[in-house]
């Protein structure tokens, strides 16, 4: 009886542990499906979190010759220039850039490193011209300005070219030279500076030369303030009296400036909504009785020789 009552307490044991062990068993079972259940929602809600916050690929929409237009070139120049976060060019992240430039360069330090460079180009690429000059004194010297690449000269009739030195990194919009030879340029590319679908830069005032070698800043059109700043940081259009050497007028991107003492001071003759306007081209007859100006998309006509304008169209001009 006593062995009877200990196998049937042993086998009883026995069940009872095999019960909890299957229990443990399946309950292991289960927090295991458990837990790759929320590990997998967890990372597939990642992951349409990291979609819906990546930039999806949308392919371009086949256009024809004449649709395209300029666009892509813009399109290709601002990815090369725009910030590498944001997307977008912001010119006045050039001053900023240049600024740091000049006060690296202006270090009295020199380099531990016996380093030369040679430039290897590439040399041969085309850039855009926005303004040409030809010294009334000499045909064969000759004026371009670049867009991006400075002020360039040429003493050859145009076969060769040479950059004016301290005009290097400066967009060049505008020339014209004085009735006694000087010469103006008129820095920064309006066009294309709104930092939107443009991919210009804006300029640094206007710039004069008595001898056509050496270009000095005329300090009266970049004096630190805000409202010169703003007006002469693009200069679209130059023109010279054909007669007086002190006067000359300028298309700026706050409206039209006129100079009576070879750059000194400036004046704006033109009153009204339309002074501060875009002046994007000025023009003066030989004998300088007629001075015309596209002003704030309007066109705006002087011919009494004493600088006062008068609105002569409402529609927009195309300059």
């Amino acid at each position: 009886m006593k062995l009877l009552y200990f196998q049937l307490f042993f086998s009883e044991n026995e069940q009872s542990e095999k019960c909890k062990s299957n229990h443990m068993n399946l309950k292991s079972l289960v927090l295991s499906v458990v837990a790759v259940f929320v590990l997998g929602f967890g990372i597939t809600s990642m992951m349409n979190s990291v979609n819906n916050t990546e930039k999806k690929y949308v392919p371009r929409e086949e256009l024809t010759l004449q649709q395209k237009g300029i666009d892509g070139a813009v399109e290709w120049l601002n990815a090369r220039r725009g910030d590498p976060v944001t997307g977008i060019v912001n010119p006045s992240s050039r001053e900023v850039a240049y600024k740091n430039y000049l006060a690296f360069h202006n270090q009295n330090t020199k380099s531990t490193l016996a380093t030369s460079w040679t430039e290897m180009g590439p040399n041969n690429v085309g850039g855009r011209t926005r303004a040409i000059l030809v010294d009334k004194n000499n045909n064969n010297t000759l004026y371009a300005g670049s867009v991006s690449g400075g002020l360039w000269k040429s003493t050859t009739g145009g076969s060769s070219w040479v950059r004016v030195a301290g005009m290097e990194d400066l967009p060049i919009g505008a020339i014209c030279q004085a009735a006694n030879g000087d010469i103006y340029v008129g820095t920064g590319e309006g066009y294309t500076a709104d930092g939107n679908k443009g991919s210009g830069f804006w300029g640094r005032g206007i710039y004069k030369s008595t001898d056509g070698v050496t270009f000095t800043q005329i300090p009266s059109t970049w004096d630190g303030t805000t409202t010169t700043t703003n007006a002469f940081k693009a200069i679209y259009s130059l023109a010279a009296h054909p007669t007086n050497p002190s006067k000359i007028y300028a298309g700026t991107n706050k409206g039209l400036r006129v100079t009576t003492d070879g750059g000194a001071t400036w004046t704006n003759p033109i009153t009204g909504t339309d002074a501060s306007g875009r002046a994007t081209c000025v023009k003066i007859s030989k004998d300088a009785s007629v001075v015309v100006a596209a002003v704030n998309e309007k066109a705006y006509v002087c011919n009494t020789g004493d600088d006062v304008f008068s609105k002569t169209s409402s529609p927009v001009l195309h300059t």
